[in-house]
């Protein structure tokens, strides 16, 4: 599976250079850098696509775990709010 999971990383990255606007792609990708545990890159991701896309519920809700995950107690919770709301 790390195999496919790192194809789909270079994918999702790939689609990403030629189209860096592609929120879902984008969104994708930090869900996907979430599961694997890449928590400084998914947050990039993440916090990118919230910043684009502010009602994107999903992105801000991951966004929250990662922050859990980082020991970033006020950025989770803030982040769950919005994916609340």
């Amino acid at each position: 599976m790390r195999g496919e999971t790192s194809e789909a990383c270079r994918l999702f990255r790939e689609a990403l250079r030629l189209d860096p606007k592609e929120t879902n792609v984008r969104a994708a990708l930090g869900s996907l850098l979430l599961r694997l545990d890449r928590w400084d890159e998914a947050r990039v991701e993440l916090k990118r696509v919230v910043q684009e896309v502010p009602e994107q519920i999903v992105a801000h809700y991951n966004l929250g775990l990662v922050y859990g995950r980082l020991n970033r107690p006020e950025e989770a919770h803030h982040q769950f709010e919005l994916a609340s709301n």
